[in-house]
C-alpha cells in the first residue's frame, strides 16, 4: 500500500467522517485484492475541490455491481478470502463525501481492479 497524500496537506473537513471513509475504502481494496496485489491513495487538487482516490489492482467489479452501488442498493460480495461485506459501508461514505459538498463515484474493470473515488468541496 503507497500513500500518494501530501503530508502537509491541510484541508478543513470532518476528521471523523473523513477518517471512517478511507478506512472503509482501504478495508474493501485489500478485501478485494489478491494477496501481493497494490493499492494506492492518491490525491489530486483541483481548482474548486479536493479529489482523492484508493486505487487497487484487484478483481475489479461488473457493471450491474456499479449500478447497484449507485442506486444505493445492498449486496452481498465475497473477497478474495471469503469475507463477506453487504456494500453498506459504501452507502455511508457516500453520504459522509455529500456532507462535505463532493462527489463520490467508482471506476473499475473486472479483473483490473477498482478506483474509489471522492471529492471534497473548497467551500467546505
Amino acid at each position: 500500500m503507497k500513500n500518494n497524500i501530501p503530508e502537509n496537506l491541510r484541508i478543513k473537513l470532518d476528521a471523523s467522517m473523513i477518517d471512517t471513509l478511507f478506512r472503509n475504502l482501504i478495508n474493501n481494496s485489500l478485501k478485494f485484492t489478491n494477496k501481493n496485489g497494490e493499492i494506492n491513495i492518491n490525491y489530486y487538487e483541483e481548482e474548486n475541490f479536493h479529489k482523492f482516490e484508493v486505487e487497487d489492482n484487484g478483481v475489479g467489479m461488473s457493471k450491474e455491481t456499479l449500478e447497484d452501488i449507485s442506486n444505493k442498493k445492498t449486496f452481498s460480495k465475497l473477497g478474495t478470502d471469503g469475507e463477506k461485506g453487504t456494500g453498506l459501508g459504501l452507502m455511508i461514505c457516500k453520504e459522509f463525501v455529500h456532507l462535505h459538498n463532493g462527489d463520490f463515484w467508482f471506476e473499475s474493470k473486472l479483473g483490473k481492479g477498482t478506483e474509489a473515488i471522492f471529492t471534497i468541496s473548497k467551500s467546505v
